[in-house]
C-alpha cells in the first residue's frame, strides 16, 4: 500500500532481497496475476507433470518453499491461493465448495488428466476430494499425495466439535495412542510435538493479550477457523476411484489411516518419512520427502 503496488505472496520467494524486491516493486505492469501460484513453472523442454499441490489450512504456497527446493527445478509446482487469505474475499466454508474452486483454477492450466495432486495436513483432504470430483467428471488422476494429511474423514469426525475444535478424549483413548507410539518407537517425537504445540499456542495467546492482530494475521485466523469447521463438517459423498499415496511423519498413527482404504477403491500407499507433523517438511526430514515424492511422480 505505501508504493500503491499489491504484490502477490509468492514475491517473497521470487525477491528474497531488498534488491529484488525493489526491483519487483518498481517494475511496471500488475504483479497479482494467478501465475503468483507458481513456485516453480515448467522449464521449456521438461516433460515433467505439474505437481498440484494444496496448502494447509490458513496457509498459503510460502510454506511449501523448502520442499520445492528440495524437488529440483525441473518439477513444476503449482500451489492454488486460498480464498480469503488476503481479505479480498470470504473463505470457503465447504471442502466441497474448495475442491471444485481448485479444479476450475488447473484446469485453465492444464485443461485434461493425468493430474498430479498432493495436499499437506488440511490440504490433503481437500486434494483428496479434488480427486474424486475429477474421477467422477472421467479426468484420470496419476497420483493423489497425502503428506501428513491427518485422519481420515470417516475417523475424525468421531475426534471434532462442529467448529472443528478437538474434543477432549477419554483416558481409553489416551492410553490406546500411548500403547500405538510405544511399540513403533515413536514415544519421545509425539512428546516432543506436543510439547512444542503447546509452547506455541501459549506465545500466540500471549501475543494477542500484548497487542490486536494486524489485519493479515486477522484473515489468516479466519481462513484457518473456516477451514477447520469445513473439515469437521466434511464426509465425502463417495469414495475415490483411485490409489491414496501417504508421506507420513513419526507423530502420524498409520493405524487411523488404514480407513483410507474404505475411501479409495485401489487402496493406500504409504511412506514413512520421519519427523513430526511440524517438521515432516524440514530438515533433515525434507530432503527424504522431497525424494520419495519425486519418485512416486516418476513412478506415476
Amino acid at each position: 500500500n505505501s508504493f500503491g503496488k499489491k504484490l502477490p505472496l509468492s514475491a517473497l520467494l521470487e525477491a528474497p532481497t531488498i534488491e529484488k524486491l525493489a526491483k519487483l516493486i518498481g517494475d511496471k505492469g500488475d504483479s497479482s496475476s494467478s501465475s503468483s501460484s507458481w513456485l516453480n513453472s515448467p522449464q521449456p523442454g521438461s516433460s515433467r507433470p505439474t505437481l498440484f499441490c494444496i496448502p494447509p489450512a490458513g496457509n498459503s504456497l510460502l510454506g511449501f518453499a523448502n520442499l520445492v527446493r528440495h524437488l529440483g527445478e525441473d518439477q513444476p509446482f503449482y500451489v492454488p491461493q486460498p480464498l480469503g487469505l488476503e481479505g479480498e474475499t470470504e473463505p470457503h466454508e465447504r471442502v466441497e465448495d474448495m475442491a471444485e474452486h481448485y479444479i476450475k483454477e488447473i484446469q485453465t492450466i492444464q485443461p485434461d488428466g493425468p493430474y498430479y495432486l498432493g495436499g499437506r495436513c488440511f490440504g490433503g483432504i481437500v486434494a483428496f476430494e479434488m480427486a474424486r470430483q475429477l474421477s467422477q467428471q472421467g479426468q484420470k488422476v496419476a497420483l493423489l499425495a497425502l503428506i501428513d494429511g491427518g485422519m481420515p474423514p470417516n475417523i475424525y469426525l468421531k475426534y471434532r466439535n462442529e467448529n472443528g475444535t478437538q474434543r477432549s478424549k477419554s483416558l481409553a483413548e489416551y492410553w490406546q495412542s500411548f500403547i500405538y507410539f510405544c511399540r513403533k518407537g515413536q514415544l519421545l517425537t509425539i512428546l516432543d510435538y506436543r510439547y512444542r504445540k503447546t509452547l506455541r499456542k501459549l506465545k500466540a495467546r500471549f501475543s494477542q493479550n500484548q497487542a490486536q492482530p494486524d489485519l493479515l494475521m486477522a484473515n489468516v485466523q479466519k481462513v484457518f477457523l473456516s477451514h477447520m469447521k469445513a473439515r469437521a463438517e466434511y464426509l465425502p459423498a463417495s469414495s475415490y476411484s483411485g490409489k491414496i499415496t501417504i508421506f507420513a511423519s513419526g507423530t502420524l498413527r498409520l493405524d487411523q489411516q488404514a480407513s483410507w482404504e474404505e475411501l479409495a477403491t485401489e487402496g493406500i500407499d504409504c511412506h514413512f518419512v520421519g519427523g513430526s507433523h511440524g517438521t515432516i517438511d524440514q530438515e533433515p526430514h525434507v530432503g527424504v520427502l522431497a525424494a520419495r515424492l519425486r519418485a512416486c511422480i516418476d513412478e506415476a
